[in-house]
């Protein structure tokens, strides 16, 4: 029996003396060089420890010598060694019965990383037909978000739009910038003079007000310019229309303000649409608003007494100046004469372009051309009622502005050659009521509330009515423009051509005032 029991006991106390005598302290030593023979600084060096996977690392030093000392080492050891720009390196490494120091040197191969061959091409880019942009150094505003914010019944008029956007406003008719007159001002059409007050309200256009530019070509304007595009029809039809009205119910009523035509009725209607006409072929933008405004008009006879008092006349002055008319046989009215002040306006813009675009894309064709049309008619009557005047004295005015421009673009390799021609005419015509010297006459009244004044009334024909003015503007623009080769810099060539003709018939009065 106890001869059994020694057996397993004996060698149980033998692997634990032989499992003592393999753990002992190690160090491992070593060096770390390029292929070439040099050192390698601040390589790390990892030793994992074999079974238990117990691992210290170390950096080599300024001649890539490095040591690495484990306390209970076993001599079966995993080393790793890597370094920036070389090939990492795995080695086993063993004791040797009766050593206690375990040498290794290593030499890293550099890690040249190879690419495949990467074959870049890009084409030249191409001048941008829609040269509507700002460019730099300009100074430039685009009718959008809180600038495009004006009254309903003002869409479309380019004044009212440009007096929304900061640093601009209307002064002597036109544009001023800087305290500028309105008349050191313009406004353009697809970059071309541009004579109309605007344009209907539903056609797709671009609306950008100018007061400094980076491109020469754009000149003729000292203040500011209102510049105008009418945008090309696209591969999606849209429809539009508006239409916005004034009802004298819905105005605060003034017994002065209606005495003298200040509550008014209007009304104004638009619609406009763009697509495809011809698929890949024509496209379209086209629009036309319609307009008329009706209020009271006031002249000296038939204002109220309100509305005379607030003029510094006295209403029964009134009656004898008509008593001395009467008898001087001038007359004080006529059935042509309207009782009403109307204004009517029509207005009507149109493009169409052909293959601006390539099928199926909207990448530009090499060669497009395009045709607008547009035109304004107006027709104010009543034209010069106030109290202080008999109806006599007023007239009518009618206005027509009207042109047509043909747009001829074509691509030649990566140089874009533009031609543009446009003719626009204008009209501007006025007729007096009454065909008659003009008079006036420096009136003295008490007022009723005991009051004096001394207003000057006016009665008989005006020849400062009759009035015509004409003109018309033919010009044509070529320009060509291309990239540089390798650097994004513009070459633009302008050569532009402008013939105005002008003429202007006012007889100042010609029949005389008294």
């Amino acid at each position: 029996m106890l001869r059994r029991l020694a057996l397993p006991l004996a060698l149980c106390l033998g692997h634990s003396l032989t499992a003592h005598a393999q753990t002992r302290p190690e160090t491992i030593r070593g060096r770390v060089t390029s292929d070439s023979g040099a050192a390698i600084v601040g390589a790390t060096v990892s030793a994992t420890m074999a079974p238990d996977r117990t691992f210290q690392q170390a950096t080599t030093d300024s001649s890539g010598r490095f040591a690495i000392h484990f306390a209970a080492g076993t001599g079966d050891y995993l080393i790793h060694v890597s370094a920036l720009g070389y090939k990492a390196v795995r080695k086993r490494l063993t004791r040797v019965p009766g050593d206690t120091s375990l040498v290794i040197d290593l030499k890293l191969s550099p890690d040249v990383a190879k690419l495949a061959a990467v074959k870049v091409t890009a084409s030249k880019p191409r001048p941008d037909r829609d040269d509507s942009g700002s460019g730099t150094g300009s100074s430039e505003k685009q009718r959008e978000g809180v600038f495009a914010s004006v009254a309903p019944g003002d869409e479309g008029n380019l004044a009212a739009i440009a007096n929304a956007i900061p640093g601009a406003s209307m002064r002597g008719g036109g544009l001023s910038v800087l305290g500028l007159d309105g008349s050191q001002s313009n406004a353009t059409l697809n970059g071309m003079a541009f004579g109309g007050a605007g344009l209907p309200r539903d056609a797709r256009t671009q609306v950008r007000v100018t007061t400094s530019t980076y491109d020469p070509s754009r000149g003729g304007f000292s203040g500011g310019q209102t510049a105008v595009e009418l945008s090309p029809g696209g591969s999606i039809s849209s429809r539009t229309a508006h239409l916005t009205g004034d009802a004298t119910l819905l105005q605060a009523p003034s017994t002065v303000g209606d005495q003298l035509g200040q509550r008014f009725a209007s009304l104004n209607g638009s619609i406009g649409g763009s697509g495809e006409l011809v698929e890949d072929v024509w496209y379209y933008n086209s629009a036309l608003q319609l307009s008329r405004r009706m209020s009271d008009a006031p002249s000296l006879l038939s204002a109220g007494t309100e509305a005379l008092t607030a003029a510094g006349i006295a209403p029964d002055s009134v009656l004898r100046l008509t008593q001395l008319l009467g008898a001087a046989r001038v007359p004080t009215g006529l059935a042509s004469i309207p009782s009403d002040a109307i204004s009517q306006t029509a207005s009507f813009a149109a493009r169409l372009d052909h293959t601006p675009y390539k099928p199926g894309g909207r990448d530009p064709s090499l060669t497009t051309w395009n045709v607008n049309v547009f035109g304004n008619v107006a027709d104010d009557q009543a034209q010069g009622f106030n109290p202080s005047s008999i109806a006599t004295h007023g007239g009518r005015r009618t206005s027509l502005f009207a042109g047509t421009q043909l747009d001829y673009s074509k691509f030649f390799g990566d140089v874009l050659n533009d031609t543009r021609m446009g003719l626009s005419v204008s009209n501007d015509h006025g007729t007096p009521y009454l065909s008659l010297p003009g008079g006036t006459v420096l009136l003295s009244s008490t007022l009723p509330d005991g009051g004096a004044a001394i207003s000057g009334l006016t009665f008989g024909g005006n020849g400062g009515a009759d009035y015509s003015r004409r003109s018309w503007t033919w010009e044509t623009i070529n320009e060509t423009q291309w990239y540089t080769k390798g650097a994004p810099h513009r070459v633009k060539f302008t050569a532009q051509s402008r013939l105005d003709g002008y003429s202007h018939s006012a007889p100042e009065d010609l029949l005389g005032a008294f």
